[in-house]
C-alpha cells in the first residue's frame, strides 16, 4: 500500500509541475508523459514562437524549390577551334583496327582538318592510332566524351583504353606541322595505316622534312 500510494502521489505532482521527476513518469508512463510534454510545449509562447519561425523557413524553402527551375539558367560553354593531338590505345595488346574506321567516320564528318595514322610504337610494337585534329568543340573534356561514345567505348570499352588528348603547345613537334610528321614517321610499313582530311602534300612533305630535321626520337606524343 505505501508504494502505491507513492506512486499515485507522484504522479500527481508531476501533473501539477511537468517538470518535476520527468525521467519517473517517463519511465512509468511514457504515453501519458510524452503526451503532457507535448502538451507543455504547445503552451508554451517561445514554443509557439520557435514552432512559427520553423513553418515559414519551411515554406520559403519549399517556394524557393518551386521556382528554381524558373530563373535556372542552362550555361551554355562557346564552341571554340582547337587544334589537338590524338593517342588511343589499349596497354598490353593492339588496339581494334575497327577502331581506326570509325575514327576515319568521325573526322569525315566533325573534323575541320587533321590526320589519323595506325601504326606500333617503337617500345612495345603494338597498334595504336595517333592523330592531329583541328575542329570545333567546347572542352578538350567534351572531345574525349565524344569520341568515347564515337567509337564505343563509353559502356563497353576495353579494360585499360585510354584516349588522351591534349591541345596543341605549338612549339617544338608539338605544332601542326610537326604532328603530322610524327603520324608519317612509319609510312611504308606493313602494319601502317594513314587518313588525312583537307592537309595538302606540301603540308605533308613539311611535316616529314620537319620530323626527320628534329631527330627527337626520344619524344612521345603519347606521354606528352
Amino acid at each position: 500500500m505505501k508504494r502505491r500510494f507513492n506512486e499515485v502521489n507522484s504522479h500527481q505532482n508531476v501533473h501539477e509541475n511537468p517538470t518535476v521527476k520527468w525521467t519517473e513518469t517517463q519511465k512509468q508512463k511514457p504515453k501519458a508523459a510524452a503526451k503532457d510534454w507535448k502538451q507543455m510545449n504547445e503552451n508554451n509562447p517561445q514554443m509557439k514562437r520557435m514552432n512559427a519561425r520553423r513553418h515559414l523557413s519551411d515554406n520559403k524553402v519549399q517556394q524557393a524549390n518551386e521556382d528554381l527551375p524558373k530563373i535556372r539558367k542552362s550555361r551554355h560553354v562557346p564552341e571554340k577551334v582547337f587544334d589537338i593531338s590524338l593517342m588511343i590505345g589499349v596497354p598490353g595488346t593492339n588496339i581494334d583496327t575497327e577502331i581506326f574506321e570509325l575514327l576515319v567516320s568521325f573526322v569525315d564528318q566533325r573534323v575541320e582538318m587533321g590526320v589519323l595514322a595506325l601504326e606500333r610504337g617503337d617500345a612495345f610494337l603494338q597498334l595504336h592510332v595517333q592523330g592531329m585534329m583541328r575542329l570545333k568543340t567546347s572542352s578538350t573534356r567534351s572531345l574525349k566524351a565524344e569520341i568515347k561514345s564515337w567509337i564505343g567505348w563509353d559502356y563497353h570499352g576495353p579494360i585499360g583504353g585510354s584516349i588522351c588528348i591534349k591541345p596543341l603547345r605549338n612549339r617544338g613537334l608539338h605544332t601542326v606541322i610537326g604532328l603530322i610528321g610524327y603520324c608519317l614517321k612509319y609510312e611504308g610499313l606493313d602494319h601502317f595505316h594513314f587518313y588525312s582530311k583537307n592537309v595538302s602534300m606540301s603540308r605533308k612533305m613539311k611535316g616529314e622534312g620537319f620530323t626527320i630535321s628534329t631527330a627527337l626520337p626520344s619524344i612521345n606524343i603519347e606521354s606528352s
